[in-house]
């Protein structure tokens, strides 16, 4: 498989065509610098992986990455979300979704532009599968208070990280760019992971 990337929404998009498998999909939300994501890819041949990101830089930097590493099993899209979301991907699809670092847009003006709200969150809990994970990370605590909130109300989901938000390690077990920074300079990272009842 070539490096994909899509610029144009379209309603005709069948992973299995594309991926050339049916495997499980996750996607990783705002994938910015995909470090995380092409890690995940390359150490987990026997899924699919999808990137969801709103700057084509971004997207453009990891082509040569995946060709000479023969990455076979990733896909980008470029563009928004909230979009994205709605249009390429069916009811009950997904196995797991991340959300690395998103900027938490506090002012209330910018409310439509912050990446999980009430409306979004329930969008992607119907994209999962049963038993299908979200995992959100931010160096924001308020934020992720905020965010923790918003995934509890939604009767779908149960809460897996129950104790506490500051975990010292990433149950996914590949770093983003972000959160190695956060290591290098000491920045507490508050982690977030919730399920979708069987």
């Amino acid at each position: 498989m070539n490096i994909k990337c899509d610029y144009i929404f379209t309603n005709n998009i069948y992973w299995k065509k594309i991926f050339n498998n049916n495997k499980n999909i996750e996607i990783d939300i705002g994938c910015g610098n995909p470090i995380f994501l092409l890690r995940r890819a390359k150490n987990i041949p026997y899924q699919n992986f999808i990137g969801i990101e709103n700057k084509i830089k971004h997207i453009n930097k990891v082509k040569k990455y995946i060709i000479y590493n023969n990455i076979k099993n990733i896909y980008f899209i470029h563009g928004n979300a909230h979009n994205i979301i709605n249009v390429f991907f069916k009811y009950n699809s997904l196995q797991h979704i991340s959300i690395n670092f998103p900027d938490p847009w506090w002012k209330k003006k910018h409310y439509t532009r912050k990446l999980i709200n009430n409306i979004f969150a329930k969008i992607i809990v119907s994209k999962l599968k049963k038993g299908g994970t979200i995992f959100l990370q931010t160096d924001v605590y308020n934020f992720a208070r905020k965010q923790i909130n918003i995934l509890k109300s939604i009767p779908e989901l149960k809460n897996i990280n129950k104790f506490s938000l500051l975990k010292s390690y990433n149950p996914l077990n590949e770093l983003s760019y972000r959160e190695i920074i956060c290591n290098k300079y000491k920045i507490p990272v508050y982690r977030i992971l919730f399920q979708k009842k069987n």
